[in-house]
């Protein structure tokens, strides 16, 4: 049986400003270390280096692992003439019809194909492909949706809601269209709204490739030292760093308001904000820089993205905390990313926002800490704990924090055991 394996892309492939990139990353150093027996195809839009998030380095590493693995990339205009890879409704709608197009073109040449669709601008794919046989099945991938954002976000909510509702109401009719589970939290949020049963679900859990050198490569301190002094961050006091997409969701505000509190009670502390543009032009930014002026904060605010700067700051031995404080964030990246990082690091401690995700891959005060952000007083009292607990305590905790990522978000495992049923 000839197969052919399909992943759409528009991050990670020559950007990486968000978390789907890391996703897809993920994927393809999986695969450029375990060879599949199907042909492999990549479809992203067209992106110039002037693009939102292009990185040279990344792109630049992707095309080694397509070359050396003869992994085949399409690439189509979306209409925003290699600006955006995301883009809005019109250019998912075009992301989503040429890439059904390609699919409909290598129908006549594979007995199987699996495809995955694996954000927003290709959700609609299923609908336009016209080769709807078993042959083809279409694997649906919510790494998040609009609706659970709603009292969070400056976006117009109506048409992202109608492309999202739409595409899922048509995938619930085809039996050849299934829902990835990444994670209980949005599984169960998207059965609950949209009423999809159970029995459409394959399970895919997220997750960070340790084997990943993002994740594997260990940084002596003298290296991180003179990293942070590129970025005029301070040596000489505990860090505490935040890293997440400039949106208002992603709790930057609750931070802010904390670290005032914490501050004037611990004042050797620096606080590292690292918020890559979500656009090319973020309003949002300009609230952070706002707040953490008023709030008189000792800080550093970057948003340019930097993809070696987090793992230099979770290795860095006076980088004390790590907070994720998002709003309904159904799988934090990050505290994974964090638990890999952090292995050598005797004073580094994870503090996340209770709520969705978080709760399902942290047990506060076992494998991390969770707090209710909601409530500035308590938020900053953990902190000042945090700050102050011993370097023993921390790494037990630690540690069972990496036990608990090795036993469910490691996403080499996640992933060959998911490619082994297709």
């Amino acid at each position: 049986m000839k197969k052919a394996l399909v992943i759409t892309a528009y991050d990670g492939i020559d950007s990486l400003y968000c978390g789907v990139g890391t996703y897809i990353q993920n994927i393809l150093g999986i695969l450029d270390t375990n060879p599949l027996n199907m042909d492999i195809y990549i479809i992203a839009p067209q992106i110039s280096i002037q693009g939102q998030g292009y990185n040279k380095e990344v792109s630049e590493n992707t095309q080694k692992i397509l070359s050396r693995n003869n992994i085949h990339i399409y690439r189509f205009n979306n209409g925003t003439k290699g600006l955006s890879s995301y883009g809005w409704i019109e250019n998912w709608a075009l992301a989503s019809k040429k890439s059904a197009e390609f699919i409909d073109k290598l129908a006549k040449d594979y007995d199987k194909i699996d495809v995955l669709c694996t954000d927003t601008p290709y959700l609609h794919v299923p609908f336009y492909c016209q080769h709807k046989t078993k042959q083809t099945t279409f694997f649906l991938f919510f790494h998040s949706d609009f609706f659970m954002h709603l009292e969070k976000t400056t976006e117009p909510p109506r048409e992202k809601l109608d492309w999202e509702a739409g595409a899922i109401a048509f995938a619930t009719t085809q039996k050849n269209v299934y829902f990835i589970d990444m994670g209980a939290y949005i599984k169960t949020h998207l059965r609950n709204v949209y009423k999809i049963k159970n029995s459409k679900f394959k399970t895919l859990k997220h997750g960070v490739d340790p084997k990943n050198n993002r994740y594997a490569q260990i940084y002596t301190q003298d290296q991180i030292a003179k990293r942070l002094k590129e970025y005029n961050i301070p040596l000489n006091k505990q860090l505490i760093f935040t890293i997440g997409r400039a949106v208002q969701y992603k709790g930057f505000d609750e931070l802010i308001a904390a670290m005032e509190i914490v501050q004037k009670s611990v004042p050797n502390t620096h606080l590292v904000i690292l918020a890559p543009k979500y656009k090319h032009e973020s309003s949002y930014e300009n609230t952070i820089k706002d707040k953490a002026k008023k709030a008189c904060l000792d800080c550093t605010l970057l948003f340019d993205e930097d993809i070696h700067l987090p793992a230099l700051l979770a290795q860095w031995h006076n980088s004390y905390l790590c907070t994720q404080f998002a709003y309904k964030e159904p799988f934090g990246l990050v505290p994974e990313e964090v638990r890999v990082w952090s292995q050598q690091n005797p004073n580094m401690s994870i503090l996340a926002s209770n709520t969705a995700g978080h709760i399902e891959q942290i047990t506060d005060a076992k494998d991390g800490f969770l707090v209710n952000t909601f409530d500035t007083k308590i938020t900053a009292d953990k902190i000042i704990e945090l700050l102050k607990m011993s370097s023993s305590d921390k790494s037990k905790i630690m540690k069972e924090g990496y036990n608990t990522f090795e036993r469910n978000y490691n996403f080499r495992h996640n992933l060959l055991n998911f490619l082994n049923t297709l």
